[in-house]
């Protein structure tokens, strides 16, 4: 019977410290956090062989330093 209510206690600590834990997270204090303001582009319509770019903002919301790597258009 005891080792059942000890179970129940920590079962209400976790459910009762979860939201704090994840406020916590959610604060970008120890993480990254890529936010591109705007997600997409849509070109006008081009003539074949034309060049044409586009230059997306890119933030780091987070709290520690964002590393890209890799980058590839699609």
């Amino acid at each position: 019977m005891r080792r059942i209510k000890s179970v129940w206690i920590l079962l209400l600590w976790a459910v009762a410290l979860f939201p704090i834990a994840g406020w916590a997270a959610d604060s970008g204090a120890g993480t990254p956090k890529l936010v591109i303001p705007e997600g997409q582009y849509q070109f006008e319509p081009v003539l074949e062989n034309e060049y044409v770019s586009h230059a997306f903002t890119v933030q780091n919301k987070g709290g520690v330093a964002l590393k890209i790597f890799n980058v590839k258009g699609g």
